[in-house]
């Protein structure tokens, strides 16, 4: 299966899902989360003595963390990245 945040591999017993947005510090948004579910599906633990092992996607240049999160921005409440002031 074709992932677009994730690496999905698998070596002997070890399933290995690497959280692949580096540029956004890896940032969960649902579209990652969807992808995280189908892959721990694909791996089918527990079996057979499979472990699972997480990583992260490393980038030399990095950006302000909050960047991963405007595809969301709109929706539940203060989308404008600071406290409002009564």
């Amino acid at each position: 299966m074709a992932y677009a945040h994730i690496l999905y591999e698998v070596e002997g017993p070890v399933a290995t899902i690497t959280l692949n947005r580096p540029k956004a510090y890896n940032a969960i948004l649902p579209d990652l989360e969807n992808e995280l579910h189908q892959a721990l599906d694909q791996a089918g633990l527990p079996q057979d003595g499979r472990s699972l092992q997480f990583s992260l996607a490393a980038d030399s240049s990095p950006t302000p963390s909050g960047s991963g999160l405007t595809a969301d921005a709109g929706s539940g409440g203060n989308s404008g990245g600071g406290h409002r002031s009564s």
